[in-house]
């Protein structure tokens, strides 16, 4: 699932992740094996433990 979130602690948006997709990686560097099953998740209006960062203006999960 990519829902706009980065990886990283804490976690924040950025509405670029909704622009990556998750491939497979073998041997070959030029091939695209994609993950099935992948979804985009865009949740219009947050949630209750999303909050932005008054330091970084980041929106953080």
């Amino acid at each position: 699932m990519i829902d706009g979130f980065s990886h990283a602690s804490p976690q924040v948006v950025d509405s670029l992740y909704f622009t990556y997709d998750i491939v497979r990686r073998d041997s070959n560097p030029d091939s695209h094996d994609f993950i099935s099953n992948v979804f985009l998740l865009y949740k219009l209006h947050g949630s209750i433990d999303w909050m932005r960062n008054p330091a970084t203006n980041e929106i953080e999960k």
